[in-house]
């Protein structure tokens, strides 16, 4: 991040373990502006950008204006400190019914889409948010009933929830999902039928 001294910093996020993330601060090693820059500017906008790398995250601001600089800073701080979301997915597949005959490919594409983001899974509680991208229907029956799409999208999360601890075959610890909201669309025009899943914690 640019500061108000004038000197080029970076945010640096590096992973203590698969749930935790520390933050410092570290001089950056290039100018982060497109041009050299030496000075704070005094009327370019800024740009934030979050990258992932072997080693962690980076998170840079470009060109922060120069009366920004330690208010964004603070900004970031609290931000970097406060529970929030853990994981937003983007799940590409026919979204299915329970017990229907679609439900195990869609499963497979939830459990995808989990495993690619690296991330959980958590021992919290947690708060879970669906948008399901429902395709044209082919006929008039068929249909997608929403307490029915929910159900097998969360059977499908133990990458984020983890296994229910218990005698019984292994199921997805959806028992923490304290809070859920859940709504679906038919898909628009040029756009895949899916779902968006975001997960939060849920802070007691």
């Amino acid at each position: 991040m640019v500061r108000s001294q004038g000197s080029l910093q970076k945010l640096r996020l590096e992973r203590v373990n698969r749930e935790t993330l520390t933050w410092s601060w570290a001089t950056a090693d290039e100018p982060i502006f497109p041009r050299p820059l030496t000075t704070l500017p005094d009327d370019e906008p800024s740009t934030v950008r979050l990258t992932s790398g072997p080693d962690g995250f980076t998170l840079r601001n470009e060109g922060v204006l120069g009366r920004h600089a330690f208010a964004l800073g603070l900004i970031w701080d609290h931000l970097l400190d406060t529970p929030g979301t853990l994981v937003i997915v983007e799940v590409v597949g026919r979204p299915a019914s329970y017990s229907s005959a679609a439900e195990p490919a869609w499963k497979a594409a939830v459990r995808e889409a989990f495993t690619r983001s690296g991330l959980g899974p958590w021992a919290d509680r947690f708060s879970v948010l669906v948008e399901f991208r429902t395709p044209e229907a082919r006929n008039a029956n068929e249909v997608w009933d929403l307490d029915n799409l929910i159900k097998p999208t969360l059977d499908a999360m133990e990458g984020v929830f983890g296994l229910r601890e218990w005698r019984g075959p292994a199921q997805a610890a959806d028992d923490r999902v304290d809070h859920l909201e859940a709504t679906k669309r038919t898909v628009r025009s040029n756009e895949a039928p899916g779902a968006r899943i975001e997960v939060r914690r849920v802070v007691q």
